[in-house]
């Protein structure tokens, strides 16, 4: 009687390899199904297929095909791969809806937002663009004649439309190179008869500051028109302007002569003497006077309040800064100004 040999069974590496990583990646498809990552839960599923030794004995046993080392090792490389990749993007997905519930992402947004108001705000000046910018806005002209001779008279408002201050009719140190309203005066055969270059009353206009001008020239040659242009200045001084008007009243007398009271305050801190211009306008905000003056005391303390009276004529005359058109009965509103008195006034 012969004795059947028993069948000894090989155990090498590929074997206890297959076991080990065919559990792990079992064990990787279950967890990936439990975070819900169905991509990286089929690749695991289908690596482990692939290596794992009781699965590829059902093969070769119920299906009869066999799966070759070097498959084996192409279908673990792609599927790494693939694990990787797929763990990368939802890495990537998940850092990037927590970046939005974040309190950084949310400070990020709105300094976003804010920058983008800001530069619709405050667009980049280009090279091409002028910074100083003064605009006449108003102008009406007149003509009369008094004792002294004729005269032709435009009383207007400049307005700073720039983004620099502009440099006026007050000057604190040296002569010269400040903002101009310039003339030209034509006859009617529109021949050029005169000009005239003036300052504006103010020390300075800052941006979308406006300020009544007065142009009083004698009309030798019947003047008809005139063109009027500005050459711009800006300054980077800052004067002491600290005056506050108060308790201000407007008083008409029988012959229509005008009269603006009230108090000024120094509310700097700095003694100064101040210059007031006080304007009145007809029911159409037309420009019908304009008068300035000095204070008749020489200087306010600071926080010291004093008494103020400013007379209108009812008349028609002109000079520097002054214009009064003898309409003072239609008289509907006024403004006062009021700057820091520098001492020396140019025409």
């Amino acid at each position: 009687m012969t004795k059947k040999k028993e069948e000894v069974k090989k155990v090498d590496l590929g074997l206890i390899l297959g076991w080990i990583f065919g559990i792990l990646f079992f064990f990787g498809t279950f967890n990936n199904l439990i975070g819900l990552n169905f991509k990286i839960a089929l690749t695991f599923l289908i690596m482990g297929a692939a290596i794992f030794p009781p699965l590829l004995n059902l093969y070769k046993k119920k299906f009869n095909f066999k799966i070759s080392s070097g498959l084996k090792i192409i279908i673990v490389i792609i599927g790494f791969f693939l694990v990787f990749f797929f763990a990368f993007t939802s890495s990537l997905n998940n850092y990037s809806d927590n970046s939005q519930n974040s309190d950084y992402y949310n400070e990020y947004l709105e300094y976003k937002e804010n920058l983008e108001k800001y530069s619709e705000n405050n667009s980049v000046e280009t090279t091409n663009k002028v910074i100083e910018k003064g605009e006449i806005i108003s102008e009406k002209s007149y003509q009369f004649t008094d004792i002294f001779g004729d005269y032709f008279l435009i009383i207007g408002e400049i307005k700073n439309t720039g983004t620099k201050n502009l440099d006026g009719g007050n000057f604190a140190s040296a002569w010269g190179g400040k903002t101009r309203i310039n003339t030209d005066f034509y006859n009617g055969n529109n021949q050029l008869v005169d000009s005239a270059s003036k300052v504006f009353w103010k020390n300075y206009l800052s941006p979308n500051e406006s300020i009544p001008f007065v142009i009083c020239e004698t009309d030798d040659f019947d003047i008809k028109t005139y063109k009027i242009s500005v050459d711009e200045e800006s300054t980077t001084d800052t004067y002491y302007e600290y005056f506050k008007i108060s308790n201000e009243d407007i008083i008409t007398n029988s012959e229509n002569e005008v009269r603006i009271t009230g108090k000024i305050t120094n509310t700097g801190n700095i003694e100064k003497s101040a210059h007031l211009m006080v304007v009145l306008y007809d029911s159409n905000k037309n420009i019908i006077a304009v008068k300035t003056d000095y204070l008749g005391f020489e200087t306010i303390k600071s926080g010291e309040t004093k008494s103020f009276s400013v007379s209108i004529p009812n008349e028609k005359s002109c000079s520097s800064f002054d214009a009064t058109t003898g309409q003072n009965q239609k008289v509907k509103s006024y403004q006062i100004y009021v700057q820091e008195n520098l001492g020396v006034l140019a025409e």
